[in-house]
């Protein structure tokens, strides 16, 4: 029989009455409409970024892979006791390469382009890169 008899104390007196209407309550439909709404936006936003002013985008990043590295002067003019200059700071320039940054199909024509201005052959560039 066990400690409580016959009655059942895991069960309700009276059975669970169903909503009427048989629909979610208004908040619940109000939430959903707030959650659709925002990945509308979400989606609309995604769209002007990528089909938009995905153009302007990509031509932004290609602009921004230049890389300038200033580095100050070791040291600056000298001058002999007289004032007469000795020795004077120049522009000096280096040219870094990253293989990331080339294209799949194109790097001859880099190498090309580059060749000219640093005066080192195309060849000499492909074995250093």
């Amino acid at each position: 029989m066990g400690l409580f008899g016959n009655r059942r104390r895991w069960r309700a007196k009276e059975p669970k009455r169903e909503r009427p209407g048989g629909s979610p309550p208004a908040m619940a439909a109000l939430l959903r409409a707030l959650v659709l709404l925002m990945f509308g936006i979400l989606l609309v936003q995604l769209i002007n970024l990528q089909v938009i002013n995905g153009a302007d985008y990509r031509q932004r990043a290609e602009i921004n892979a230049i890389r300038e590295v200033p580095e100050p002067a070791a040291r600056g003019l000298i001058y002999d006791r007289n004032g007469r200059l000795l020795v004077e700071n120049t522009a000096r320039f280096s040219v870094a390469i990253v293989p990331g940054d080339l294209p799949d199909r194109g790097e001859a024509a880099v190498y090309r382009l580059i060749s000219p201005v640093i005066n080192v052959p195309v060849p000499e560039i492909e074995a250093k890169v």
